[in-house]
């Protein structure tokens, strides 16, 4: 009898564990930002590198993305704030940081953990990332 459901035990789990990956980048840094991300923001892509570093990408409405910058008060960058970002070492979808007149940002940090989110109104892509720096050298 056990056997019977033995298949359809392990194609729930991995159901479950997939289904769970896609939110657990956004809750991590909801969690750390202390910012909930709309919900309507789909993920494009995300990286973790299991030590020091999470980062996404998200893609949203401009209507969307222009609501949550407004109401999180996000900076618009200047070149002197043009932050260190490591998911341009990892993420396909890249924000070009030369060319940032249509960027905004938000970044914390408290004793264990450095966060930023970036707004690109170009191309209403979003990214987050976190940061462990406790773990790592700078």
């Amino acid at each position: 009898m056990v056997m019977k459901w033995y298949p359809l035990f392990i194609v729930s789990i991995i159901a479950l564990v997939l289904s769970g990956c896609s939110d657990h980048a956004r809750t991590e840094f909801e969690t750390a930002s202390g910012m909930l991300l709309p919900a309507e923001l789909k993920e494009e892509e995300s990286y973790d590198d299991g030590k020091f570093v999470k980062t996404s990408s998200f893609q949203a409405g401009a209507d969307v993305l222009n609501s949550f910058i407004g109401k999180n008060n996000f900076e618009k960058f200047t070149i002197l704030q043009v932050p260190q970002f490591w998911g341009i070492n990892y993420l396909k979808e890249k924000p070009d940081l030369n060319n940032i007149s249509f960027f905004y940002f938000k970044s914390g940090s408290s004793e264990n953990i450095s966060w930023i989110c970036i707004a690109d109104m170009k191309t209403n892509r979003l990214w987050t990332e976190i940061k462990y720096p406790g773990k790592a050298a700078y």
